[in-house]
C-alpha cells in the first residue's frame, strides 16, 4: 500500500519488517527495488533526464507560459475560465483550481505501479492526497 501512495520510506520499512518476520516471502527483494526506484529517479532530476545546460535551455524557452480560456462541462451555467499558470513549488496537496503547469518531459520513469488520476469536474487529482 505504502508503494501505491509513494511513500517509499514506509515502504521499505515495512518491507524490512516482512523479511525479519518471514525471508521466504521476497520482501527484501521488494525493499531493495524500491530503494533502487528512488535512487535512480533522484538522479534522473538531478541531472535533468542527461541533458546539457544548452539543451535544457532551448527545451525552457518553448514551454506555454499563458493559455487561452477553456470551456467548461456546462456552459450555460459556467463561464469560460483563465488559467493561471504557476511553477510546480506553488502547487499544493490536493485540488489546484484553475490552474495549470506547463512543462516538458525530459525523461521518463519505468514504474512497475503507477498512481493514477481521477477527474472530478475541471481537476485531476492524484488519488492520494
Amino acid at each position: 500500500m505504502h508503494c501505491y501512495l509513494e511513500k517509499y520510506k514506509e515502504a521499505v520499512s515495512d518491507y524490512t519488517t516482512a523479511h525479519q518476520i518471514d525471508p521466504t516471502l521476497g520482501a527484501k527483494l521488494a525493499a531493495d527495488n524500491i530503494k533502487q526506484f528512488v535512487i535512480k529517479t533522484a538522479s534522473l532530476i538531478n541531472k535533468k533526464g542527461g541533458l546539457k545546460p544548452k539543451k535544457v535551455a532551448e527545451i525552457t524557452k518553448t514551454i506555454a507560459t499563458s493559455f487561452v480560456p477553456i470551456k467548461t462541462e456546462t456552459p450555460e451555467t459556467k463561464p469560460e475560465k483563465q488559467l493561471k499558470t504557476i511553477a510546480f513549488e506553488e502547487l499544493k496537496a490536493g485540488k489546484n483550481n484553475d490552474v495549470v503547469v506547463s512543462c516538458k518531459v525530459l525523461s521518463s520513469i519505468d514504474k512497475a505501479m503507477t498512481v493514477p488520476l481521477y477527474r472530478t469536474n475541471d481537476n485531476f487529482i492524484i488519488d492520494h492526497f
